[in-house]
Formats: structure tokens, C-alpha cells, sequence
């Protein structure tokens, strides 16, 4: 049975879960970014990267192959554009 203070708990709970959700893929996008500064602008080996960053080995070739995937992508459109 839903009463007023259940729904309240309820809706409470989604508020939260949505708030989070959008909290973790914030974070997420930082440690992408800090990821692909690190080892193309930085020269830091895998290691080096998981040790600052907090982030596997395998995430860490992940995330780099899915920034050199979009880059080709953008290069693709880019040149069909011309």
C-alpha cells in the first residue's frame, strides 16, 4: 500500500538516483578527459595513469580507444562535408 509518506520516500529516491546518475557521468567525462590528457599531451604510460587517475590498465586502453575512434569518425564526416 503507498501511502503520502511512502510516495514521498519514493519520489525522494528517484530524485536521488537521477541526481547521481548525473553526478557519476560528470565524473566519468573528468576522468576520460584526464585519461587522454595524460597520455597524449603528458607521455604517461598506463601505469602512470592508473595510479593518478584511479582507473585500470584495461579501462584506461578503453577510454583511449574510444577517443581515437570518435576522432576518426569526426574526420570521416569532416571530409564527406567538402
Amino acid at each position: 500500500m503507498i501511502t503520502r509518506g511512502n510516495s514521498f520516500k519514493l519520489l525522494y529516491t528517484i530524485y536521488f538516483l537521477k541526481i547521481q546518475n548525473i553526478y557519476d557521468n560528470i565524473k566519468r567525462q573528468e576522468r576520460e578527459r584526464l585519461v587522454i590528457d595524460l597520455y597524449y599531451n603528458q607521455g604517461k604510460t598506463y601505469r602512470e595513469i592508473s595510479k593518478e587517475s584511479k582507473i585500470s590498465p584495461h579501462d584506461i586502453g578503453v577510454v583511449l580507444n574510444k577517443a581515437v575512434e570518435e576522432k576518426e569518425e569526426s574526420r570521416r564526416r569532416n571530409k564527406t562535408r567538402r
